[in-house]
This record gives structure tokens, sequence and C-alpha cells, in this order.
């Protein structure tokens, strides 16, 4: 309400306490910087997903919450930042989400599918073990990166097409 009011000094209050009350809370987190981005603080959007992230108990936790900061960085066009707490993300425990992320990173904002196709091959991989949900997308994703014109590697995508049918008739 005080956001939309455009009375800043009372929504920075609001969220700081906010944050103090519900440290855990994810929602409070994402609303916090969403705040601070639409501020024109992107500094302050970063550190709160930052400490959210470190306060984090299991690995997997932390890295998941990584992916939230690293995507914050990358809105922010900080895309060498980005990399490198996606990378860390993966080094402290390699998730689905932590590794499309990345390969998207790469493919996305950096044009490299060269170095994204490792990293969608791993998620993927991670995806196949779990049984995730996002196991389409990524194997979507990694057909596009395969066809893209810096790779050409048609026949390879075309396997990865069938692959796809047979799982997903």
């Amino acid at each position: 309400l005080y956001r939309s009011l455009g009375q800043k000094e009372k929504a920075d209050r609001t969220y700081a306490r906010l944050l103090g009350l519900r440290p855990d809370d994810v929602r409070v987190a994402l609303a916090a910087a969403t705040y601070f981005r639409e501020s024109a603080r992107g500094a302050q959007a970063v550190e709160v997903l930052q400490r959210f992230a470190k306060s984090r108990k299991t690995p997997a936790e932390q890295a998941a919450a990584a992916t939230m900061v690293a995507t914050e960085q990358r809105i922010q066009g900080q895309v060498e930042e980005a990399e490198k707490t996606l990378l860390s993300a993966n080094a402290l425990a390699p998730t689905v989400e932590a590794s499309y992320a990345l390969g998207n990173l790469y493919l996305v904002q950096m044009k490299d599918p060269a170095k994204a196709v490792p990293w969608l091959d791993k998620a993927v991989e991670i995806a196949l073990k779990s049984n995730s949900q996002l196991l389409p997308a990524l194997m979507e994703r990694r057909v596009a990166c395969l066809l893209d014109r810096e790779l050409n590697e048609l026949d390879k995508a075309r396997q990865e097409v069938s692959a796809f049918r047979r799982r997903f008739p």
C-alpha cells in the first residue's frame, strides 16, 4: 500500500519489518526484492536474496535460493555475476533448476550454445533421475541449443527428438 502511494520510507520500513519477522519466507524475500528493483535499487534487491540464500539450511535449498539471486542479477544485466552465482550453486548442490538456469544463461544471454549444452545435459540427467516435471522443457531447450547455427548438430537433435517422442508419446 505504501509503495503504491509513493511513501518510500514507510514502504522501506514495512519491508524491513517483514524481512525481520519472516526471514525464511520465500514470498517475502521475492516481494522485497521486487520492491527494491522497481524502486531502482537493484543492489538492495540482490542483497535481500543473497541473505535469504545464506539462511537456507541444506545445500539443495541454498542452491535453489542462489538460482533466485542469479535471476535477479540477470534481470539487472549482471550476467557475469549471475554466471558465478550459478556455478557456485551447481558446485554446492547440482539441481535441475540450477543446471537449467546456467545452460539457459549461456544460450540466451551469453549467446554461447557450446557452453550451454553440457549444463542442459546435466539438467536432463538430473531430471531423468528425479522424474522431474521440467523434463519436457529441458529436452526442448536442449534440442533448440543443438539446432543453434553455431553448433548445427542436426543428427544429435534428431536423436533427441526421437527420444523425446518415445518418452512423451
